[in-house]
């Protein structure tokens, strides 16, 4: 004789045992809310400062490096937006790459106003306007991460945590193109600052580093963020999350240095050598200059190949941060199990009843 469990039995012990629903967020704290219009008052200072450098190259005379940045900055802005949407209904991978967003935009902008690195920032309104997008970047930030914002994000589930297969395939592949043609630039572009280095023809030189500044100004900058943005999306919005395994870490930095060097380093020794061509230095003082260019160069090479290495094996195991978020997850699985037990109980129930 097979026995059943009574329904309201089984009832009271599902509401006692069973997690609360979390499959969907919950109505949008004010700091969400916030957040997104932070970012989006960020995405308007962003397009009007690259409209009014614009402006300004057409008076004058419109150069590669005008274009490419303005190009840069379309792709920069309309993909901060998508991001900031995603934020905004709860995907947490939405959120953390709107942060690492947020950090590259607030790096440049600084480097710019320092005129240390990247596309100088010198006109008033230029600087009035990277001030703001620094200051709504940095807030913006804040408001993501206070304990509102958490419970928010912990109220969407699990599967706000990942991306869709599809959308996990087209970034994965992006990611694959733009790494290859950015590991392709950077050993060219070593190849020939070798060969820029060592000769001593002048005319040589100025063939050379036209070139470095030609690939420099239209392609590196472009898919060295795009390699980094892509590749932080497959590792926040998949299993693998961005800093839960070494090899993730470890990865993510050694691409945010070769991209830091690129902008930071590499492109003013470029514009040294091209500056010092067009002054008329003898091929000696040019070759200063390409040594420590190929070092850099060289290092990027470096680590991009380790970066590839270590995508194909990925090594080394579990962060501390990584270890307990599976020990959490270890935790929630025998209130899965017994809410599943239950909601098997109550189909034979429903069905001896039937």
């Amino acid at each position: 004789m097979t026995s059943t469990v009574p329904r309201e039995t089984v009832r009271r012990s599902e509401a006692a045992i069973r997690p609360p629903e979390t499959n969907t967020p919950g109505k949008r704290p004010w700091p969400i809310q916030g957040a997104y219009w932070l970012a989006m008052v960020s995405t308007v200072t962003a397009i009007t400062s690259n409209l009014l450098e614009l402006i300004a190259g057409l008076r004058g005379t419109t150069s590669i490096a005008h274009v490419k940045d303005l190009l840069i900055a379309i792709s920069f802005i309309i993909t901060f937006v998508f991001f900031a949407q995603m934020m905004r209904t709860g995907r947490r991978w939405g959120r953390t790459t709107l942060a690492v967003f947020a950090g590259i935009g607030f790096g440049f902008n600084t480097l710019g106003m320092l005129q240390i690195a990247g596309r100088p920032i010198t006109t008033l309104d230029q600087v009035i306007l990277s001030h703001i997008s620094n200051v709504t970047a940095v807030v913006g930030v804040i408001l993501m991460y206070v304990p509102a914002s958490n419970l928010f994000f912990a109220q969407a589930g699990e599967k706000a945590q990942l991306i869709s297969q599809r959308l996990r395939k087209a970034v994965l592949a992006t990611h694959i193109i733009v790494s290859l043609a950015w590991m392709g630039i950077i050993a060219a572009m070593e190849a020939m600052t070798v060969m820029g280095t060592l000769t001593t023809d002048h005319q040589t030189q100025v063939s050379v580093f036209a070139m470095d500044s030609l690939l420099d100004s239209i392609y590196l900058g472009l898919v060295s963020l795009f390699a980094v943005l892509t590749g932080v999306v497959c590792a926040t919005g998949t299993k693998w999350g961005l800093l839960q395994r070494k090899w993730v870490v470890v990865k993510f930095a050694a691409t945010t240095v070769v991209m830091s060097l690129g902008f930071g380093v590499n492109h003013q020794l470029i514009m040294q050598a091209n500056k010092l061509l067009e002054n008329g230095a003898t091929p000696a003082e040019v070759s200063r200059i390409g040594w420590w260019l190929t070092i850099f160069g060289a290092q990027g090479v470096i680590l991009l190949t380790m970066s590839a290495v270590i995508s194909t094996y990925k090594p080394w195991g579990l962060t501390k941060r990584g270890r307990r978020l599976q020990a959490i997850a270890a935790m929630e699985r025998p209130k899965r199990r017994s809410a599943a037990t239950l909601d098997a109980a109550i189909i034979l129930d429903d069905e001896g009843a039937h």
